[in-house]
């Protein structure tokens, strides 16, 4: 992202996450293997031993996308596992660097385990 604008770092942010999300886990979601590593890595405990329970065990973790790849970049970076939506959300709203855009998440797969709809609930 060195050497770009602010407006070309901003549009091609996501692009960006996706490609670090995928090195780190993959692109394979029949990787049992790669579900149970984002699991660990979010403090998923026990680690469930089927993809569809690493879902929904997933689904109850709120886990700001951003943090996740500093802290797995760089180990002294806190990973923040909070204990609610509302605080996840007022957390990840405070900088706009920290929101990765649902509609870039269309693919799916590891990234939109862990997004999570901004809008109020």
């Amino acid at each position: 992202m060195m050497g770009w604008s602010k407006e070309e770092r901003k549009k091609r942010r996501p692009e960006v996450i996706t490609a670090e999300i995928d090195a780190l886990y993959g692109t394979d979601t029949n990787d049992l293997k790669m579900w149970r590593r984002l699991c660990s890595d979010v403090n998923v405990d026990p680690v469930p031993q089927s993809i569809p329970d690493c879902k929904k065990a997933l689904k109850r973790k709120f886990v700001n996308l951003v943090n996740l790849i500093d802290h797995r970049r760089n180990r002294n970076v806190q990973l923040i596992v909070f204990p609610d939506y509302h605080s996840f959300r007022k957390w990840t709203l405070k900088k706009s660097s920290r929101i990765f855009p649902k509609k870039a998440a269309k693919a799916g797969g590891f990234i939109k385990a862990l997004l999570r709809d901004l809008q109020l609930h």
